[in-house]
């Protein structure tokens, strides 16, 4: 089951499929989910989540998961 990703103000950004990829809605590939971390398809790390957020590498929360 796909789980979305929202923005600070609310609007859909991205979703989560089961394999732990992450896809805007206009249909590209951002990078993918594993162990709490986000990475770029390159393998840079992004962002990490915690208790239902998503923070920037600088500590920003950027998104929500719901």
């Amino acid at each position: 089951m796909n789980r979305n990703l929202y923005s600070i103000d609310g609007k859909p950004f991205a979703y989560i499929t089961d394999d732990g990829y992450i896809y805007e809605f206009n249909g590209k590939t951002y990078g993918y989910f594993t162990d709490n971390n986000i990475y770029s398809l390159a393998g840079d790390y992004l962002a990490w989540l915690s208790d239902g957020w998503v923070y920037s590498s600088n500590g920003k929360a950027i998104f929500y998961l719901a």
